[in-house]
C-alpha cells in the first residue's frame, strides 16, 4: 500500500467519531435550579454570579432568575464552581460580592464527566440591613467627609468593611443581620468617633447620625 493510501486510510478513522456524532462537546456542563427567599417564596430578578474555582472551570459568568426564581447556565466547562447571588435594585438588602463581612453563603458545585449537569435548589440568607446617617461637625453642624470603618466584633481581623460619607456628610452602607458591629469614623482635624452597634434582630434598618469633635487648634509658634 502506498504512503498516500495508508494516510487516507488512517485519516478516515480519525473522523469516524464526528460522522457517528460521538465527539464530546467542548463545554458540556450545565447548572440549573431555583432561588428562593428564606420563607420559601421564589426570588425573581436576582443576579447569580458563577465563579470558577478550579483550573478547568470558566472564570465567571452571570445570569438572572426569572419571575419564578428559576435560572439556567449552559455550555460550562467541567470543574468546580461557587455561586453567589445579589439583587441590583435601589435600596436592595441583598448586596453584591462574597466578602466575609456579610457572612454570605457560597453554594459550591462540581461538574464532572460522570455528572456534567447539576440541578440545585438554593435559598437566600437573611437580608442585610442598611445603616445610614449624616456625619457633621459637633460645633457647627456642617457636613464632614469622613472615612467609616466597621468590624464584626466576633472576628475583627477578617470581617471588616470600609466606606465613607459624601460631601453632604451622608453615608449609606449594608450591615450583616444579627451581628454586633464596631463602627469608627475618622476625618482630618477631628477626634475619631467610635460606637458599638448591637445586633439587630427585628430587621429594621438603623439610622446613626455622627457628630465629630474638632481637635483643638494648636497656637502658632513664634518665629525665632
Amino acid at each position: 500500500m502506498k504512503y498516500e493510501q495508508l494516510f487516507a486510510f488512517l485519516l478516515s478513522f480519525s473522523f469516524l467519531p464526528i460522522i457517528q456524532g460521538q465527539l464530546p462537546a467542548a463545554n458540556p456542563g450545565m447548572i440549573e435550579g431555583t432561588l428562593s427567599y428564606p420563607d420559601g417564596n421564589p426570588a425573581p430578578g436576582f443576579m447569580l454570579t458563577l465563579i470558577g474555582t478550579s483550573l478547568t472551570s470558566v472564570h465567571n459568568q452571570d445570569t438572572r432568575t426569572n419571575n419564578k426564581g428559576q435560572f439556567k447556565v449552559a455550555h460550562l466547562s467541567l470543574g468546580s464552581y461557587a455561586l453567589t447571588s445579589y439583587l441590583d435594585t435601589v435600596d436592595s438588602h441583598y448586596p453584591p460580592g462574597d466578602g466575609d463581612f456579610f457572612d454570605k453563603h457560597l453554594y459550591r458545585i462540581t461538574l464532572s464527566a460522570e455528572h456534567p449537569d447539576a440541578k440545585v435548589a438554593l435559598q437566600l440568607d437573611l437580608p442585610s440591613l442598611i445603616i445610614s446617617g449624616t456625619v457633621t461637625d459637633l460645633e457647627t453642624g456642617k457636613p464632614i467627609i469622613a472615612t467609616i470603618w466597621m468590624w464584626q466584633t466576633i472576628d475583627p481581623k477578617n470581617k471588616w468593611l470600609r466606606t465613607g460619607s459624601a460631601y453632604t456628610g451622608v453615608y449609606h452602607c449594608w450591615l450583616p443581620p444579627n451581628k454586633t458591629i464596631l463602627l469608627r469614623a475618622s476625618a482630618p482635624g477631628y477626634r475619631d468617633y467610635e460606637t458599638t452597634i448591637p445586633a439587630i434582630t427585628n430587621g429594621v434598618d438603623p439610622v446613626l447620625n455622627i457628630a465629630m469633635q474638632p481637635l483643638p487648634v494648636q497656637p502658632a509658634k513664634p518665629l525665632q
